[in-house]
């Protein structure tokens, strides 16, 4: 599934609550041009560096890893310590349930939606690159859940505007955690974050 929108936050997510998987599925190549751009590819290069992070093979991932990325991870050893802390949480990738892509303004993503032997529910693999190329997101974690709306399928009851006019970019906006991570906390479920 592909859709025109861009993630809000371009950091690593924070890497002590996402985990990962030792063993590679049956998907095998090597992390794919930094160059490459469109859906197609952002899907092949998702798909090569998830194997790449499965294999240990971090020298090339830790070399495309933006700034801020890598003052989070800190040293190319501790992406070793990470990768193997999100395989003992975690363990193997059974299973890929579904995976997707986007891009707008030159950033892209890719997310992967996977079953593991050792995770009871599903396991998220995000992998976002800036316009440079360069990953500012990667890592496992348990699928985040949107948070409780019990009245998400009822038309409102007053008309809603918004506070501006004109033409903007919603960055963060929508009723699924893909189009706005925002919605696994319910105070924040239908909230959008915008700019001009």
């Amino acid at each position: 599934m592909t859709t025109p929108r861009i993630p809000a936050l371009a950091a690593l997510l924070v890497p002590f609550s996402i985990a990962l998987a030792a063993a590679p599925p049956k998907e095998s190549a090597r992390p794919a041009s930094p160059a490459a751009t469109g859906a197609d590819a952002t899907l092949t290069e998702g798909r090569n560096l998830t194997q790449a992070l499965y294999r240990g093979e971090l020298a090339e991932i830790w070399k495309r890893l933006s700034p801020a990325a890598r003052s989070l991870v800190e040293a190319p050893s501790r992406l070793e310590l990470l990768r193997t802390s999100w395989q003992d949480r975690f363990g193997k990738e059974t299973k890929i349930l579904d995976e997707k892509t986007d891009s707008l303004a030159g950033t892209r993503r890719y997310l992967r939606i996977a079953t593991f032997s050792k995770a009871k529910t599903p396991v998220e693999i995000p992998w976002n690159f800036d316009r440079n190329n360069e990953i500012t997101t990667l890592g496992i974690r348990p699928q985040p859940v949107p948070g409780a709306a019990p009245h998400e399928n009822e038309p409102p009851k007053v008309a809603l505007r918004l506070p501006f006019d004109g033409e903007w970019t919603v960055w963060w906006g929508g009723r699924t955690v893909w189009t706005n991570f925002h919605a696994i906390n319910a105070d924040q479920r239908f909230a959008a974050i915008s700019s001009s």
